[in-house]
């Protein structure tokens, strides 16, 4: 099913989690979880947008998060 998506997994490293773990600070305020931070952060480290149906996400001042509303 993920090959008829072309999506590419990518296993979460310890540099994934620290990354993900430093965003906490920039979205504590909007209750972000580990699950959404660790979402940013591979976005950010791909260099590619988040693409998401939380408006509340398009609030959020990360340098180099570039978020995409799904709807």
């Amino acid at each position: 099913m993920i090959e008829a998506l072309h999506l590419e997994p990518r296993a979460h490293t310890v540099e994934d989690a620290y990354a993900a773990a430093a965003l906490y600070q920039a979205t504590k305020a909007q209750g972000r979880g580990l699950d959404d931070r660790t979402c940013m952060a591979l976005a950010i480290a791909a260099g590619l947008p988040a693409i998401t149906t939380d408006r509340q996400w398009s609030a959020l001042a990360i340098p180099g998060l570039d978020v995409i509303q799904a709807r």
